[in-house]
């Protein structure tokens, strides 16, 4: 797989991967289930769905984009909407 070519500047460089995506990604799955395994083995691995729930919860809270305030003049409009119901 050739994953560059010739640059902006005129170098020519080439490059090539030496293992698979396909490799790659299975020897991380095999190194990721090995890892808990070994935390099952030693009894430190967390099983409160409580806490997993959290933490998961959290990242995907924390890449959320934040609601823009209101500002002045939606509290304004805000106000005189709740006014003209009255």
């Amino acid at each position: 797989m050739k994953t560059t070519s010739q640059g902006a500047v005129g170098v020519d460089r080439k490059q090539q991967m030496l293992v698979s995506e396909e490799t790659v990604e299975q020897g991380a799955a095999q190194a990721y289930e090995a890892e808990l395994k070994t935390a099952r083995d030693k009894g430190v691995l967390n099983t409160d769905k409580a806490q997993l729930a959290r933490v998961t919860r959290l990242p995907n809270a924390w890449s959320r984009p934040r609601r823009r305030s209101p500002g002045r003049r939606g509290l304004e409009l805000a106000i005189q909407r709740a006014e003209d119901k009255d």
